[in-house]
């Protein structure tokens, strides 16, 4: 990657810079400011200028999250891809590789709506080759405006036919996590992973209580979480699955990067597809996945 001083951008309103050994860019314009990790490829702040959350980050990241490159950052919207959890062979890192590898800006540009869009891309390497033998191109595209929304695009470029799952792994920032009522799950199947309960039918709102873990496979419906009376919806295109997790007092003593009493302050809905809601690709296809936030 060339030096913080020497990157250019066609977009306006985009600057680089250093935060311990990563590079991060601010996106700012009409209606909205960003902060984006080129390790990872994740955003970790959006804060609109405008309407009910105005000046607020919707976003959470941990007080003790990690910027030496070693580690995925703890918070924002981390890129889970090509598996989603466990690993397909142990010892591989959970939620896949490409949230702790560099990413290259390959294009920014103003849209002619005020928004700003960057385009990071992914090539495979001989280091992703030692740990998912296939050849690939992956494009995530970030559209920054009076909405936020994140474009994955797979590019299958091997010889064979792959599987894949993936996920934006958003973290949320709330008041209190246990007053968010989630919708929109309806009629999808509900997998309590935390207790390796029964699958069961979902029906009704989704009233959050930590700590949880929960998989919903077969969502056919945006998404809308409401928290101290503001809302914002989730719309996607090409994702089937959905996953709402919170550590809770329980569990967050497991993690080195989130301070013990923080959990309260933030959730996990997570858009994808995972487990079941496998991603298919013939040698030379591709697919779109698609997150879009709209705060109300």
């Amino acid at each position: 990657m060339m030096p913080i001083t020497e990157m250019s951008f066609q977009a306006t309103g985009i600057s680089a810079f250093q935060k311990g050994k990563l590079t991060l860019l601010d996106i700012n314009n009409d209606f909205a400011t960003a902060q984006l990790s080129l390790h990872g490829g994740s955003l970790l702040s959006f804060i609109p200028k405008q309407g009910a959350f105005k000046d607020t980050d919707l976003l959470w990241v941990s007080d003790k999250a990690v910027y030496h490159g070693f580690k995925p950052i703890r918070g924002g919207i981390p890129i889970c891809w090509p598996w989603f959890g466990t690993p397909p062979i142990p010892g591989l890192p959970a939620h896949g590789f490409v949230r702790n590898i560099e990413w290259q800006v390959s294009k920014t540009e103003n849209l002619a709506s005020g928004a700003t869009r960057l385009v990071l891309t992914l090539i495979s390497s001989e280091e992703t080759m030692e740990i998912w033998p296939f050849e690939f191109t992956l494009n995530l595209t970030i559209d920054i405006g009076k909405t936020l929304a994140l474009t994955l695009t797979t590019y299958n470029q091997s010889q064979s036919d792959l599987l894949l799952t993936e996920a934006f792994h958003t973290y949320f920032k709330v008041d209190q996590v246990n007053q968010v009522q989630i919708t929109g799950l309806d009629g999808s199947t509900k997998l309590d992973k935390l207790n390796n309960a029964p699958a069961e039918q979902q029906q009704g709102a989704h009233t959050v209580s930590a700590p949880m873990d929960d998989v919903y496979l077969g969502v056919t419906q945006p998404l809308q979480f409401t928290e101290m009376g503001k809302t914002i919806s989730l719309s996607t295109e090409h994702a089937r699955s959905a996953v709402v997790w919170n550590p809770g007092l329980e569990k967050v003593v497991d993690f080195y990067d989130i301070n013990d009493a923080d959990w309260p302050g933030f959730i996990c809905i997570e858009t994808g597809n995972v487990l079941t809601d496998v991603v298919s690709l013939k040698a030379g296809q591709q697919h779109t996945c698609q997150l879009s936030l709209v705060p109300e």
